[in-house]
């Protein structure tokens, strides 16, 4: 008899596979115009929502050890999908079980406009590294305190990663701004937001995206992506007991790159040497 813990891994592996296909060629990278580079002055920074963490294999067993007693007895197990907060106040897309330790998020009602106490934002947190990298390329920045709505709807906000990805690729399409501000004084707004986002098996996927845009006429100056795969630590280890090592994990090569995507796009002249090395064996994927 097929063991319905093995079935139920397999049912979980093979959307990640699939996306584990796509790649960066998806992603068209549009370059700053010298003359326009020089011209910009200042810039206003705005964090993306982000989406929630996907994490293969789930952890609802490894919280409920007993639901994989179930899962092997071939009894009903009481769990539903949903976007929860895991300890730290990172946000997962995954099982939660009747009973469990985590709590459920509803992101359909504010649309992830602002942070609720105690949420993780990895974007605003990328937002206050780029803030710090432009300062040091003599650029005037302006932190936005709230991130921008992905357009999506709020019922597609939910623990359905493929929502939330198509959410992404729809940003980064539009030849308009997520953030909008009339005041705006700046010469130029840089909205950042995260793709791939995963921890699957013991390996991290980290997207990096970045588009710079006209605070005038709403136009896309330039944009491009950068990802890198790390491999060393589970699911359980990077996430518990609070996340900080995940957390550690999402600056530390967060900052390198975002040097690479401004260099990429002709922002700012930092260089990725300039940076000291993450703490992760790292595979970079462009």
């Amino acid at each position: 008899m097929f063991n319905l813990s093995v079935k139920n891994y397999c049912l979980w592996l093979l959307p990640a596979l699939i996306a584990g296909c796509q790649t960066a060629a998806t992603l068209d990278t549009v370059k700053l115009p010298s003359a326009a580079a020089s011209a910009i002055k200042t810039v206003r920074i705005a964090a993306i929502e982000a989406p929630p963490l996907e994490v293969l294999p789930d952890l609802l067993e490894t919280r409920m050890p007993n639901v994989a007693h179930e899962y092997n007895m071939v009894l009903p197990v009481t769990s539903q999908e949903a976007v929860y907060r895991s300890p730290g106040g990172i946000l997962v897309a995954g099982k939660v079980g009747h009973g469990d330790s985590v709590e459920t998020v509803d992101l359909s009602k504010n649309g992830g406009a602002s942070a609720q106490a105690g949420q993780w934002t990895p974007t605003l947190e990328l937002s206050s590294i780029a803030q710090a990298q432009l300062d040091a390329a003599q650029i005037q920045t302006e932190l936005s305190p709230r991130t921008a709505r992905l357009p999506i709807a709020a019922g597609e906000r939910n623990a359905n990663v493929g929502h939330w990805r198509d959410a992404v690729a729809r940003w980064y399409a539009q030849n308009a701004p997520a953030s909008v501000d009339r005041t705006d004084a700046a010469d130029a707004v840089l909205e950042i937001g995260i793709g791939q986002y995963r921890i699957f098996e013991g390996q991290t996927s980290l997207q990096v995206l970045i588009k710079l845009i006209d605070s005038h006429s709403g136009q896309v100056l330039a944009k491009t992506g950068k990802k890198t795969l790390l491999t060393g630590d589970t699911a359980q280890a990077l996430l518990y007991p609070e996340g900080e090592r995940f957390k550690v994990l999402v600056r530390e090569n967060g900052a390198r790159l975002m040097a690479e995507a401004m260099q990429d796009i002709g922002l700012a002249p930092m260089r990725v040497s300039q940076l000291s090395e993450p703490q992760a064996e790292i595979t970079v994927r462009r």
